[in-house]
């Protein structure tokens, strides 16, 4: 992630995200930001965005699935 703006190009400088569990699925936020993960459907995209209610807001509760 940058160090301005929402999005998250690879080789960033802020490399470090965290992985909660919250309402049976994850939040990813990124350790030196505070912004967490979050899948635009509109623009086909992800980016980041830090609100006040993200461990409630299920727009940011993402789900992992093993794939074999």
């Amino acid at each position: 992630m940058q160090d301005s703006f929402a999005s998250m190009s690879l080789g960033s400088v802020n490399d470090k995200w965290t992985v909660v569990a919250v309402d049976g699925g994850y939040n990813i936020t990124n350790v030196a930001r505070g912004n967490t993960m979050e899948w635009y459907a509109d623009k086909g995209n992800w980016s980041t965005y830090n609100p006040q209610d993200i461990a409630t807001n299920p727009l940011f509760v993402q789900s992992i699935y093993v794939v074999q």
